[in-house]
């Protein structure tokens, strides 16, 4: 005779990507600074690899989370080659040979105030912000951006109608 016992078995196991992943560790600023000396000493042996700042920084916060006794590599990610895209955009247009004025003035209402006009220095309110020294919009990578027209007609949405 057979009862109504039914058995279901389930097996886990580790894939082996996850299983790397476990020995990644938190970038704290021993590590990342342990990480910038590694990086120091890698680079010392080749001087035909030049890092600019932001891919460096890139490489160190990525060494820093590597498991202990990880051997240092120049990373061969995407995000990498676009650290070192933007790092050549930068050099390419340095501080000094920009044409922008060092002081621009900006009508501000305070509090509903009429407008007031107040001039800024533009390299210290870009540092008291935490933006980029350079202007991304009026040269290099964005200088060309040109947002796609809209469409002239506007075409009802039926793929999503049962949603």
């Amino acid at each position: 005779d057979t009862g109504p016992l039914c058995v279901e078995v389930f097996a886990f196991a580790v894939r082996e990507n996850q299983a790397g992943e476990a020995n990644r560790r938190r970038a704290t600023r021993n590590r990342i600074q342990e990480a910038a000396e590694d990086i120091d000493d890698f680079l010392s042996h080749r001087p035909e690899i030049q890092v600019g700042v932001i891919a460096r920084t890139h490489w160190e916060m990525t060494q820093a989370r590597q498991s202990a006794g990880t051997a240092v590599a120049v990373p061969d990610t995407a995000t990498f080659r676009q650290m070192q895209h933007l790092d050549a955009v930068g050099a390419a247009d340095p501080p000094e040979d920009r044409d922008e004025d060092l002081y621009q003035t900006i009508d501000v209402r305070l509090n509903g105030s009429t407008e007031l006009q107040l001039t800024f220095n533009v390299q210290r309110l870009r540092a008291v912000l935490g933006l980029p020294s350079h202007n991304a919009m009026g040269s290099g990578i964005f200088s060309t951006f040109v947002p796609s027209p809209e469409p002239a007609e506007d075409i009802e949405d039926v793929d999503h109608q049962d949603d």
